[in-house]
């Protein structure tokens, strides 16, 4: 995609990366809204909420959405939906404690999305099954909210929909009423892409997710942003590689729910989010009826726990 001098797209993206710069770190100066898909630790803790009883090394947290279309960073993964539900859990191992040391952690985790509709039940291969994602994250709490992590994910499809594919990706993330965060995905093989592209891709994707508590102990409100772009190949479509993917924000209300603290921190969370495409991800944004859009409304909701 060529973008003209002044372009609302590249104001958008110099915005998000100008925002991230500046607040992730003194020094220096994510599975997510409206189902678009796993990102290992970085999705799925999002709409969880709530603090939980366990104080211990091990932390559990899970849960399952309803969402109204799958997509997968800006590329939608089923033309005909009908009931769509993604169940989550994963587990994370603190390896350090010490004061004044950064803290590391090992959070394992799986992703799934069960879908009735044409990539599911009535699809070609007759299967629920769409979707299973299973990824390992290497963190590091620095000092000041900030995180810096390292992952591996695997993204496989139980009912032979697509190929699978596997990443690696580098995430920085900072803890604040902004949470701004950004990362960088290479994909790892030739025949297993996110694009079902020729060759495999680099991803990169910029965000921030500003949100409060409206009472102490009570409901909390966010409003996450996201940016996707390819640095290299991951956009491919047939003007060739299309740097802009998609640009999502959206706002979501998380109610804690009044569990006894033995059983973890339980919660109802719910949300819409609007989605711009870009060239290669609207030409693939194909519903039932062969519209061919380059916005979507999307929306979510689901229970969480932690543990």
């Amino acid at each position: 995609m060529k973008f003209p001098h002044i372009h609302p797209r590249r104001a958008i993206v110099g915005a998000l990366a100008a925002m991230s710069i500046l607040t992730a770190s003194p020094a220096a100066g994510q599975r997510s809204q409206g189902s678009q898909g796993s990102q290992g630790s970085q999705g799925s803790q999002g709409s969880q909420g709530g603090a939980s009883h366990n104080r211990g090394a091990l932390t559990f947290s899970g849960g399952i959405d309803a969402a109204s279309v799958h997509y997968f960073r800006g590329l939608r993964q089923e033309r005909d939906p009908k009931f769509t539900t993604q169940p989550f859990g994963e587990l994370r191992i603190g390896l350090s404690d010490q004061a004044g040391a950064p803290r590391l952690a090992v959070t394992i985790g799986v992703w799934n999305s069960l879908q009735t509709g044409s990539s599911g039940l009535e699809g070609p291969s007759k299967g629920l099954h769409y979707e299973e994602d299973f990824y390992a994250t290497l963190s590091v709490a620095v000092g000041r909210g900030l995180e810096l992590a390292t992952a591996f994910e695997a993204d496989t499809s139980p009912n032979s929909m697509f190929e699978s594919r596997k990443e690696v990706r580098l995430a920085v993330s900072q803890t604040n009423w902004l949470h701004p965060s950004a990362l960088v995905a290479q994909e790892l093989s030739d025949e297993g892409q996110a694009d079902e592209g020729d060759s495999k891709g680099t991803y990169v994707e910029l965000g921030a997710g500003p949100g409060w508590a409206l009472m102490a102990g009570g409901p909390t409100v966010e409003f996450p942003v996201r940016v996707g772009l390819s640095l290299k190949d991951y956009y491919e479509g047939r003007g060739g590689d299309e740097r802009f993917g998609f640009f999502d924000v959206g706002g979501r209300l998380t109610l804690p729910l009044k569990v006894p603290e033995r059983f973890g921190a339980w919660n109802l969370h719910g949300g819409a989010s609007w989605l711009l495409l870009g060239d290669s991800t609207k030409a693939r944004n194909i519903d039932k009826d062969g519209n061919i859009t380059s916005t979507e409304i999307l929306w979510t909701f689901g229970v969480g726990v932690i543990y």
